[in-house]
This record gives structure tokens, sequence and C-alpha cells, in this order.
């Protein structure tokens, strides 16, 4: 595999969170399917335990997704508790830091979860390699330049 220089990120609170004292492995990423995009930027967290990348069900629908169409899955459980999901049909497509990849992802039914993006290793960690150094409080990203 060939990766390219890596891309180093600072950790940082979520922007609804700035009193939590928190620290995240956050990208700001551009999503797109169809002629439906996010742009230039959307919070994502990077989630080393995450196996799924997940979408919130507006985030999915504002991209032209129609749930009721979608066979509703069970079973599931994260840090915010037991949920239901759907398999989205359709790659999307993720812009990160200029480079442009498909990826999958899941839909996920629950009302207390957090994020609108989580980039998991169905997407993330297949697209680049990614070194936390948490107690430094940033990341690295070194994507792949073999599929792009």
């Amino acid at each position: 595999l060939l990766y390219e220089t890596p891309i180093k990120i600072w950790y940082r609170k979520m922007p609804q969170l700035l009193g939590a004292g928190i620290d995240w492995p956050l990208v700001d990423i551009g999503l797109a399917h169809g002629d439906v995009s996010i742009a230039p930027k959307m919070i994502a967290l990077v989630d080393s335990g995450a196996s799924n990348s997940i979408l919130d069900p507006e985030i999915a629908k504002y991209l032209g997704f129609d749930l009721n169409k979608i066979q509703k899955n069970k079973g599931g459980t994260s840090a915010s508790g037991s949920y239901s999901y759907w398999t989205l049909p359709n790659s999307i497509e993720i812009n990160i830091y200029g480079r442009t990849y498909t990826s999958n992802f899941i839909v996920i039914d629950a009302p207390n979860h957090m994020w609108s993006c989580i980039l998991g290793h169905d997407s993330i960690f297949r697209l680049s390699k990614v070194m936390f150094n948490t107690h430094k409080k940033y990341f690295e990203i070194s994507l792949r330049s073999d599929i792009n």
C-alpha cells in the first residue's frame, strides 16, 4: 500500500459540547450521494472502536435515501445504548482533505446518539493509516494513494 504524507490533526471539542472539556479525534469531511452534497465541511468522529461507519437518519434523508423503503435491522449496541439500523443500499462519496473515496454507511435509529457521522473501520481505516497520539492531543492520517 502507498500512503501519502501524514496529516496532523489536533483533537478538538464538539461545538455543541464546548463546556464539556472532552477532546475528540474529529475530521472535517464532505459527503455526496447522487446530485446532493454536504460541502465543504461536516464534522465526523474517527472511531477506532466502530466496525461500521454511521450516519444520522436526517443526514441520510438529506442525501436522498428514503429510510421507509429500506429494511430496518435489529441488534446493535454502542456507547449510546441499543439501536436498530438501516444499511444504505448505495455507497457515499467521502471527501477527506481533498481526496474523494466511496464508502458504505449504516444509519442508526438511536435518539440519544450524539454523532451525526462516525467513520469506522469500513471507511477511514480502510482508506488510510491512522495513528492516535491521545496523550499529545493529536492524531495523524496517512491517506492511501493507491485507491484515489
